[in-house]
């Protein structure tokens, strides 16, 4: 009965928390587009300028998709050129890290403070301050959903160990990472719950780390999908952006596939509720820069091999 009650804490903080994301982002989206923070400056940034607007972005309003997405309409509305675009895009894939740290801060037992702090003060704002108050509502949800959660891990976490303990192959642990991240359409989602799973001692380091590595390329579902209705270029910057992602993933995938006992070896340096998180960090940060320095040949390679396709041949005829 208890087990069965932990799964049912878990789904409910699982719920919850997909639920504080969608308040927290949508409140803080409007009030960074109601300030015009993309359209007052006038002045063109350069390449990496881009990349930190899409790392800073994302590390505000918590969600990669929803950053990603906004670029490809801002390059519609020839407010950036696809290319920038695609930068934002790139630095979003790091922003989006931040959240799994979060998420792991919760072992340190101040999910419940700032569930209180933001709950108190989103009642107490008038209601003018309507974007605020759905801001503060959606951050004190977020942090409710990891502290139910939590406490449903600690409940299950002997079946939760069984489960992953039964799992030996990094390989389908990267396809389950891709594919769930893919169906919920949230990679900060999936990792968050990964890194308190993680700091629980429910699934391994070693195991996790692939897990993550699939949910990368997962979460590039969301922006494909969106693309289908837009644009040529927004369908552009969207193939591109899966197919720098992809590329990367697969690489990323090798190289932790070989190295992966001196990686677990470097990460037990620091307390295991950080793991997975300081993990995502410094994979968001070399996979996505290294994109950013390739992005050029990176399009130039797919539109040499792309644009001989019949499928494929408009979609890069004017790149």
């Amino acid at each position: 009965m208890e087990e069965f009650a932990g799964y049912l804490f878990i789904i409910g903080g699982i719920c919850m928390f997909f639920w504080g994301m969608k308040y927290f982002s949508s409140g803080v989206g409007s009030i960074v587009g109601s300030k015009g923070i993309f359209t007052k400056n006038k002045k063109p940034l350069k390449k990496g300028g881009y990349y930190l607007v899409g790392v800073v972005t994302t590390a505000i309003i918590q969600s990669s998709d929803a950053t990603t997405i906004l670029s490809m309409n801002m390059a519609k509305d020839k407010l950036v050129t696809k290319e920038n675009a695609l930068s934002i895009a790139l630095g979003a894939r790091l922003g989006t890290t931040i959240t799994a740290l979060i998420a792991s801060l919760g072992k340190f037992q101040i999910s419940p403070i700032i569930l209180s702090i933001s709950l108190a003060v989103s009642l107490l704002l008038p209601k003018e301050r309507k974007l605020a108050k759905e801001s503060l509502l959606g951050l004190g949800l977020f942090f409710g959903g990891l502290t139910i959660l939590d406490f449903g891990v600690d409940m299950v976490n002997g079946s939760l160990q069984a489960l992953f303990q039964g799992q030996s192959s990094f390989f389908l642990l990267f396809v389950m990472g891709l594919l769930i991240t893919a169906i919920f359409q949230s990679s900060s989602a999936v990792t968050s719950v990964l890194a308190i799973l993680t700091a629980a001692n429910s699934i391994g380091i070693e195991k996790a780390i692939f897990v993550l590595l699939g949910a990368t390329i997962g979460t590039t579902a969301t922006p494909l999908l969106a693309s289908i209705k837009m644009d040529s270029v927004s369908k552009y910057i969207a193939v591109t952006y899966v197919l720098m992602t992809f590329l990367i993933g697969v690489v990323g995938f090798i190289i932790c596939r070989i190295f992966v006992k001196p990686i677990v070896g470097l990460l037990s340096i620091i307390p295991n509720t950080l793991q997975l998180a300081v993990f995502g960090i410094i994979y968001g940060f070399i996979s996505s820069f290294c994109c950013l320095l390739l992005q050029t040949p990176l399009e130039k390679l797919f539109k040499g091999v792309l644009g001989k396709i019949k499928f494929c041949k408009n979609l890069f005829a004017k790149s």
